[in-house]
Parts: structure tokens; sequence; C-alpha cells
């Protein structure tokens, strides 16, 4: 099948819930599923992995038994992107174990379903973005976009950078964070028409849900299995402006 990333237009969208709802999904439908958050920074766990989310994911796919060196390769102990954290921490971000990580996932698992960190140019080098990290993997991109008033312009520019590394863009799931919120059918005429890209799903408020009730929710709107196959592409990355002139 391939992998996933999934990206968000911001930090804070849900992305660990989505990763997890579709790793969920996946394994329901008996596929063997892989998942990995490369990269994670913040509070370090009590117990468990260090990252809550990479453990997450992980527990979703059922594949907590790759290890938490393949599911997290590199764990800053600072809240921030992970070339700022690197810094704060004097380290480096290791990008070649982030690879080399997802490649040994996907030798051994059909799909891998891989969370990013925070949005598509979340800086993980000099030089070096979230958008070329999911380049490097081969991996298609879902973007997760909540209902919030400036979400369009964080999708745009979002897809825009995806594309231009040649990422295939799978689609965009609505999530509802709350806040000031656009119209449902509004925000899905506009991010489809500005951006090219399909709205998959709209994920109603789901707190504290687990991945099972957000695989259901998934399941009810879109094939999860189709996010491998279908999708918007790099060179389609002008089609919404070229219909307009």
């Amino acid at each position: 099948m391939g992998s996933i990333l999934v990206t968000g237009t911001d930090t804070g969208v849900g992305k660990t819930v989505v990763a997890a709802g579709i790793a969920s999904a996946l394994r329901a439908a008996g596929v063997n599923v892989g998942a990995m958050k490369p990269f994670a920074a913040g509070q370090r766990q009590a117990s468990g992995f260090a990252s809550a989310d990479a453990q997450a994911i992980a527990r979703a796919a059922g594949s907590e038994a790759d290890g938490e060196a393949l599911i997290n390769p590199q764990f800053f102990d600072f809240p921030a992107s992970p070339y700022t954290a690197a810094i704060e921490c004097g380290a480096e971000a290791d990008v070649g174990a982030a690879l080399a990580a997802h490649g040994e996932l996907a030798s051994r698992h059909d799909a891998v379903v891989v969370e990013g960190m925070g949005g598509a140019m979340v800086p993980i080098r000099a030089g070096y973005h979230v958008a070329d990290l999911a380049a490097g993997m081969g991996a298609a991109a879902l973007l997760v976009c909540p209902r919030r008033i400036g979400c369009v312009n964080h999708a745009i520019m979002s897809i825009h950078a995806l594309a231009g590394r040649g990422v295939r863009v799978a689609g965009i799931v609505i999530n509802e964070t709350g806040g000031e919120m656009y119209p449902e059918a509004t925000l899905r005429r506009d991010l489809e028409a500005l951006t090219g890209a399909r709205v998959l799903a709209s994920l109603r408020r789901l707190d504290d849900a687990g991945p099972g009730a957000v695989a259901s929710e998934l399941r009810s709107s879109m094939d999860v299995g189709a996010l491998f196959g279908a999708g918007r592409r790099a060179q389609d990355a002008e089609a919404p402006a070229a219909g307009r002139r």
C-alpha cells in the first residue's frame, strides 16, 4: 500500500487523533499497519514511550512491538519544532535515522501511518522541512484542517509546499476543534475550489474519543484504503488558479 504522512495546517489541529484513527481503521480492515512519529518534543511521559503521541498511534496500529527506536527515533525535551528543540537541547535532528526507521517499518508492514510535527513547513533542520521528510519517505500527505477562521490561507500554503516537493496530497480532513468556526459546507467548498485537493472527511468534535471512535467516523465518510492510491498530484498544483484565467 505505502505510507501516508498526516500533517496539519498548524499545531494542535488533531493530527494525532486522525493518524490514530486511520491506523485503527486499517487494522480493523485486516491491513498489516505500522506507525511512527519521526520527531517528537515536549513533556516526556513518566512511563512507556517518551512521546505520548507516538505511543498512541502505535497502539492504534497494534505495532508497539516495533519498539520506540523505530516508532519515535528522536525525542526532545523542549516543546518546539525539531530544528529549535534540537538547538535548545544541544543536539541535531537526525534525518537519516528517521528515514532509516521509516524504511525498516515499511519493510515490516503493508502500510505505514506517519504523524508529522506541526505543519508542512515546520523546520527539521535549516532548509529541510516536514514536506521534505514526506518526499524523502515517498509518502503521500493527508492534511488536517480545523474549522477555524484563517485555516484556508494555511491550507493553501501547506498544499503548495507539499506539491512543490513532489508529494502527492491524498486529501484533507476537516476537524472540529472549537473556537470561531466556518460552516462546514462553506469550508469544504472553499478548500476544494482553492487547493484542488478533495475533502475526504469532516469530523465532529470528539473530545477524549479513542482511535476506534475516530476510525468509525472516518470509515463512515471515506475509503481509508484509498488514501494510498488517489489524490492531488504535484503537477496539478496550479490547476485551481488556471481554471480562473
